[in-house]
């Protein structure tokens, strides 16, 4: 991101999160089609509705992905600690701090698992 950034400008890049265009559909297309220079040209708020709240359909996805299969700790602590710097540097190089990984938000807590030195996961894995 940093380098798309760097080739086309902060005013050539536009991050919009699923959350703000599910949750706040007619000012996240606004943003979108100001961004586009298509402002004018249509009506955000005519657009069709998203079928619900982000936080709903997300949950939605997640009983449905749980019902098949619920996550393994271990994986969830691996996709916790390859996102986590991901996003902090994301929400950094953009000046957001609503796109940093939450605090708390998977059962693992990475940090502590890194501060092991992975050796938990190791042993999460092997068993």
């Amino acid at each position: 991101m940093g380098r798309c950034r760097a080739a086309l400008g902060g005013a050539g890049l536009l991050v919009l999160r699923v959350e703000d265009l599910i949750d706040r559909p007619a000012e996240a297309r606004g943003k979108l089609l100001a961004f586009l220079g298509l402002a004018g040209a249509v009506d955000a708020a005519a657009l069709p509705p998203p079928d619900g709240p982000y936080a709903r359909l997300h949950a939605g996805s997640l009983r449905a992905a749980k019902a098949a299969e619920p996550m393994r700790p271990a994986t969830r602590a691996l996709a916790e600690a390859f996102y986590k710097p991901h996003n902090d540097a994301l929400a950094a190089l953009l000046g957001d701090p609503s796109l940093t990984w939450p605090q708390g938000s998977t059962v693992v807590d990475a940090a502590a698992l890194a501060a092991t030195g992975l050796a938990a996961l190791d042993s999460a894995l092997a068993g």
